[in-house]
């Protein structure tokens, strides 16, 4: 891997030259980067004599060469839970001593998932 090295004699122009020299590094790895797609879904029962009571389910179609899927049940829990559930769940599949970069790819119907990272709330 390379590394650039830039120097300036202000502070401002050393955090333009880091953040180039980050992006630039970014790119070179893109192509190399190995990318794993998951599709995450939770659900929960709201009523009834069941209410509480949900699972969440992972499956990931390519995950190191084989489709693997990964499921939980849970009692007295909510629909919103499960689902954020299941995004972590899909991010704790990963191999903690993986070095190779990996970009992990979620699908998911639940609309508080997709806002937590597209509105930043995380």
């Amino acid at each position: 891997m390379k590394k650039y090295i830039l120097e300036s004699k202000s502070f401002t122009d050393t955090l333009i030259f880091q953040r180039l020299a980050n992006t630039l590094l970014y790119y070179q790895n893109l192509n190399k980067m190995k990318i794993i797609v998951a599709y995450t879904d939770g659900s929960a029962v709201v009523s009834g004599e069941n209410k509480g009571k949900g699972g969440l389910g992972v499956y990931f179609p390519n995950f190191n060469g084989t489709p693997r899927g990964v499921h939980r049940g849970f009692k007295n829990t909510k629909t919103g839970r499960v689902e954020i559930m299941a995004l972590i769940c899909a991010i704790k599949s990963f191999d903690k001593n993986d070095t190779e970069l990996t970009t992990l790819k979620v699908y998911s119907d639940s609309q508080y998932v997709v806002k937590s990272f597209t509105e930043k709330r995380l």
